[in-house]
C-alpha cells in the first residue's frame, strides 16, 4: 500500500524581496538592497517611497530579508 511514498522533491524558495532584485538593473537592485538594509530607513517609510516609485513590496518581506529570516538567509 505504502510502497510509493517518496519524499517530495524539494523546492528552492526565494524571498518577494530576491524575486524583485532580480527583476531590476544592477544598479537599481544595489540601491534597494542598500535601502534595506540600512536601519535609518524605517520599515514603512521605505514601503511608502517604494510604493510611490512604483515598486510595490509589503513590509513583512521588506522586515524578513532586513533581519534576514527570509528564505534567501536560510538557502
Amino acid at each position: 500500500m505504502l510502497e510509493n511514498l517518496r519524499i517530495p522533491p524539494s523546492t528552492m524558495r526565494s524571498c518577494k524581496i530576491a524575486i524583485v532584485v532580480d527583476s531590476l538593473s544592477p544598479q537599481d537592485a544595489a540601491i534597494l538592497l542598500e535601502a534595506i538594509a540600512n536601519p535609518a530607513w524605517p520599515i514603512k517609510a521605505l514601503n511608502r517611497e517604494l510604493g510611490k516609485l512604483g515598486l510595490h513590496l509589503s513590509d513583512t518581506p521588506l522586515t524578513n530579508h532586513r533581519k534576514k529570516t527570509c528564505a534567501c538567509s536560510r538557502a
